[in-house]
């Protein structure tokens, strides 16, 4: 995986994963005064597969790496 190149082997003990729907982003998003990064202009099929992407990398976690979900609703 890319992320194991990244962090050159080494796993966090804890990992805190807030989750949101794109819905609630979007609006979120629409409120701010300020201009979409490229990446905040994505649709939400690509959000999808980021989603997807850490959800498969947690599964792949080390018994000792923990994983907090915590509901950013």
């Amino acid at each position: 995986l890319i992320n194991t190149w990244a962090m050159q082997g080494r796993e966090p003990d804890l990992t805190i994963y807030v989750t949101i729907s794109y819905e609630e982003a979007r609006k979120r998003l629409g409120k701010r005064m300020e201009q979409e990064t490229v990446f905040e202009q994505e649709q939400e099929a690509f959000f999808e597969k980021v989603r997807e992407g850490f959800e498969a990398a947690f599964a792949l976690r080390s018994p000792q790496g923990i994983v907090v979900r915590v509901d950013g609703h």
